[in-house]
């Protein structure tokens, strides 16, 4: 009988011991989730890297050139000339690609100019991602900007980066394939001439 006593006391503390953990992890979750949706936490900075540290032979290629949005970028000579800029929505998009469609079919870049700030085009994105699709997210440097980068699952089933930059009021998108290694050269020779 006096074996009993401790048993259920041993019983008893670890009972309330789990409880209050419980508790506690539950808490310390409610505060993460709280200051997940402060502005100052939206947006983390994993790392700055500069893209442009990559060397690579680009001599051959063509340059496009946009004076009206003040940038230029490389691309394969055996590639068609980038699509005009044009109205998608209330963006205004282009193509640097390899064949006349982009998404989930061929090598290239996407550019698109967002009449919006780069915090909200942000903030809206991870917004409405699904959380599992969301790959990566991290500071970097692009052409001298800092910019984000993000890496993620579309909504064709494809691993994409979009780099994030701010484009005077407004916010550049430039969205590639992961593992595309074209684009990531194009990228890699993006530069703002304003």
């Amino acid at each position: 009988m006096s074996l009993t006593r401790p048993i259920q006391t041993y019983f008893a503390f670890t009972i309330i011991l789990l409880i209050a953990s419980g508790v506690g992890l539950w808490m310390w979750i409610e505060k993460s989730m709280v200051e997940m949706e402060d502005e100052e936490t939206i947006v983390p900075i994993v790392q700055h890297k500069d893209l442009s540290e990559t060397e690579i032979d680009t001599s051959t290629w063509k340059t496009y050139r946009n004076e009206k949005y003040g940038f230029e970028v490389g691309y394969p000579i055996d590639w068609p000339e980038p699509t005009p800029f044009g109205l998608v929505g209330e963006n205004l998009r282009t193509f640097i690609a390899d064949g006349q469609y982009f998404e989930g079919c061929c090598s290239g870049v996407q550019i698109e100019i967002i009449d919006r700030s780069l915090y909200q085009v942000y903030k809206d994105l991870i917004k409405n991602i699904v959380a599992e699709n969301l790959i990566s997210q991290e500071m970097i440097l692009f052409d001298g900007r800092e910019a984000r980068r993000v890496t993620l699952v579309t909504h064709y089933g494809d691993d994409a980066r979009i780099i994030y930059t701010v484009f005077g009021n407004k916010t550049m998108e430039l969205k590639y394939g992961v593992g595309d290694e074209l684009a990531e050269q194009i990228i890699s020779t993006f530069k703002f001439t304003k």
